[in-house]
């Protein structure tokens, strides 16, 4: 099966849109563009809290930034 909207091939998923018409035909979307057709809703992003650990491993980053005062 092709995606509607591009062409590209498919393999059906379980988690694949997949929408049919009055006439039994099938229409599925890839993932892009089903967010783009408005048939699914794009996944939020979880990000991570940042933490004490997460802190200490760019603390010394800052070092080797050069900037135009220093220079």
């Amino acid at each position: 099966m092709n995606c509607h909207r591009c062409g590209r091939p498919l393999t059906l998923r379980p988690g694949t849109p997949v929408l049919q018409d009055w006439h039994r035909r099938r229409y599925a979307w890839g993932p892009k563009c089903a967010v783009l057709a408005g048939v699914t809703k794009p996944k939020r992003r979880l990000s991570k809290p940042p933490t004490a650990s997460r802190a200490r491993e760019f603390a010394g980053q800052i070092d080797w930034i050069e900037t135009e005062e220093g220079t």
